[in-house]
């Protein structure tokens, strides 16, 4: 007797709902697992944190994609900087620019009717994708704004400034002062280096520079001492430099000491003929180094206090290309009368690495005074001695805002939210499962209940509509359990 093989076409095609259904588990279980829901940008702002009325508020921002890379891109991009009281209400704006550093810059201006009290900055930008951000941070106005710090330059031990005991060759040169110290605070490699003498010595005094180590001199012979003061020029070679400068009358060596020079390595060079600017419409011309990036940030110091005024970025290979320095006239609103502190620099990032340079901003009519405070004459070497100490440190920046911190807030939400959809669409994916394979059993029994009847000679009963919806059921579960997470999901990026 032939034997008869019975197939449950059903039951069949009902395992390729199974795989269906766990494949689309293992989809959302991978998604959750990677690392899509990490923010994809990062939005940071640089402004100061305090600001009286009446003054400008110099911002920089910077756009990085995939900040947690070890070296995040920087993308170029426009910015816009607004000022809000504590409901949200704009009181100002402005535009940052795109800059030669690739970031964007600009100045907001505080009115001087502006009613001390805490606001807000807030820049927004959007990244070439079509990404908004946003990133915020308060903001005080008050008439007496605290100012920012300066930090030492970083060096090693042998490119710090040392200077060496006086040493006293003639009885002139008892109990009198010798102290030395360098232009800017640092020598750079192959520029020209200007060492500032000053001298209690009685008049007719010259200074020379002996026993050179790893330099050599642009100055030749002597230099009369004038007012007690003196300056010398020379030219290091490497990053470790001496010198010895000796003061004579005559031909009779009245006192020698030596100087370790500092040598700043990576510096831009920042020079500037007259440390007296006219004000008004003429602009401060500087030569700088060339550089892909450069940086000028202009510091105001009043009070004994310094406090961020101008930020400028400039490319300027395209300027001299034959050359390795080149004048610049900074593009921006004219400096108030007052000492300033120019600092250059080649990283957006870091002014550890930047170089320094006091200015006075004068009326024409005002060209010379004796307060320290006040315009200097351009040849005053007195007034550049004294500076020479603040120049030798480098004025630290407020620290950025950041929008990481919010996106990586709104991630974790979104990541909470998943979570929710992929354990519902688990649940309801378990009960369709449970469902079909209840169906698929119910149908066997049944099967095996008819054969056994057949065998035994009894006639079957005709199978019922139960079991059909049963599995229209378990399918309509699995359906709106997709459905329902691909809604969700949907929902939850577009927000």
């Amino acid at each position: 007797m032939p034997t008869v093989k019975l197939v449950d076409l059903g039951s069949a095609r009902g395992w390729w709902y199974v795989v269906l259904g766990a494949l689309c588990l293992v989809v959302g279980i991978a998604v959750l697992d990677s690392r899509l829901l990490r923010p994809e940008y990062d939005l940071e702002l640089v402004a100061p944190n305090e600001v009286a009325p009446g003054h400008p508020i110099p911002a920089r921002t910077f756009l990085f994609r995939d900040p947690h890379r070890g070296v995040p891109e920087l993308q170029p991009h426009s910015a816009r900087l607004e000022l809000l009281d504590l409901t949200g209400k704009r009181l100002a704006h402005a535009h940052l620019s795109p800059s030669s550093c690739a970031d964007a810059e600009g100045l907001l201006w505080i009115g001087s009717k502006q009613p001390l009290g805490m606001l807000r900055l807030k820049a927004t930008a959007t990244a070439k994708d079509g990404t908004a951000l946003y990133v915020s941070r308060a903001l005080r106005v008050t008439s007496h704004p605290r100012g920012l710090k300066s930090e030492p330059r970083f060096a090693h031990p042998t490119q710090h400034r040392e200077l060496g005991p006086v040493e006293v060759l003639a009885k002139e040169g008892k109990s009198s002062r010798f102290e030395v110290t360098v232009e800017q605070g640092s020598c750079l490699p192959e520029r020209d280096c200007r060492l500032l003498v000053h001298t209690s010595l009685r008049p007719g005094v010259e200074v020379a520079l002996d026993h050179l180590t790893g330099a050599t001199a642009v100055t030749e012979g002597a230099v009369l001492v004038e007012g007690g003061y003196a300056a010398l020029n020379l030219r290091v070679h490497g990053p470790v430099a001496h010198a010895s400068i000796v003061a004579t009358r005559g031909r009779t060596h009245l006192v020698r000491r030596a100087l370790q020079l500092p040598v700043g390595l990576g510096l831009p060079y920042l020079f500037s003929e007259s440390r007296a600017v006219p004000a008004a419409k003429e602009q401060l011309r500087l030569s700088v180094s060339l550089a892909n990036c450069l940086i000028l940030d202009a510091f105001e110091i009043a009070g004994g206090a310094t406090y961020w005024r101008r930020s400028l970025a400039q490319s300027l290979p395209s300027i001299a290309k034959d050359a390795d320095t080149a004048s610049w006239a900074p593009n921006w609103p004219p400096l108030a009368p007052g000492r300033y502190r120019l600092q250059a620099r080649t990283s957006p990032f870091n002014t550890g690495n930047s170089r320094s340079l006091i200015i006075f901003v004068v009326n024409k009519l005002l060209q010379s005074h004796d307060n320290f405070g006040a315009a200097p004459a351009s040849s005053d070497l007195g007034l550049r001695f004294r500076a020479a100490s603040q120049e030798s440190a480098h004025i630290l920046l407020p620290e950025a805002s950041r929008s990481l911190p919010r996106e990586r807030s709104r991630a974790r939400a979104r990541q909470r939210y998943l979570r929710g959809v992929v354990a519902s669409m688990t649940v309801l994916a378990g009960v369709s499962l449970l469902l079909f394979f209840l169906v698929s059993g119910v149908r066997a029994q049944k099967k095996a209940d008819q054969l056994g009847r057949a065998r035994s000679g009894k006639i079957g009963s005709a199978p019922k509509n139960y079991r059909r919806w049963l599995k229209v059921l378990a399918l309509a579960v699995l359906a709106s359990a997709l459905g329902t997470a691909t809604f969700l999901l949907l929902w939850i990026y577009a927000r």
